[in-house]
């Protein structure tokens, strides 16, 4: 893992409090002010999340430090404000809206001036590689299980069944490492 420039944070924080400063000029009102979280991780850039506490939503930025590591100008321009869209989004069109819908996107250009993309092309590590060390044959081909399946199978009962021909799968071997 790398060591993320406590600068680039700062930036991040100060970039987050202006793109919501564009906003409220934009629209001539208030929004609130999210909580933000630098600790996302895998192939997702960044995550807008909001909960409700006593009836008012909480909004929650998850940045992806890697990203932010690795192409500190984009996610700087592009990433953020795609993410603070969604908190104003969320904050005007307060009914169910999809969110990369036509509401987001005009929020993109018109607020941020940006060309509304929902995915990024940052080259991004995944979170994790999970393990599959157990083979599993049915009528129809072989599955490869992580562990935690493989013990619910043997240790507690549990029968898994082919999602193609339906039949059970039969523990065959443990792939050697």
């Amino acid at each position: 893992m790398f060591e993320l420039n406590p600068q680039l944070i700062v930036d991040a924080v100060n970039h987050v409090e202006a793109c919501i400063k564009v906003a409220e000029a934009k629209y001539n009102r208030a929004f609130p002010r999210p909580e933000i979280s630098f600790k996302l991780k895998g192939r997702t850039a960044g995550v807008m999340e909001w909960k409700y506490n006593k009836g008012k939503p909480v909004y929650t930025i998850f940045i992806n430090q890697g990203a932010l590591h690795k192409y500190p100008e984009d996610y700087m321009s592009r990433t953020i404000p795609h993410e603070i869209a969604h908190l104003i989004t969320c904050e005007i069109f307060p009914y169910r809206v999809k969110a990369h819908g036509k509401e987001w996107q005009a929020i993109m250009r018109e607020c941020f001036k940006l060309e509304p993309s929902r995915c990024h092309s940052y080259k991004l590590e995944k979170a994790r590689k999970v393990s599959r060390p157990f083979v599993y044959v049915c009528a129809c081909r072989e599955h490869e299980l992580t562990s935690i399946l493989h013990n619910r199978i043997q240790k507690k009962g549990q029968t898994r069944v082919c999602r193609s021909c339906y039949e059970p799968l039969i523990l065959s071997h443990k792939k050697s490492t």
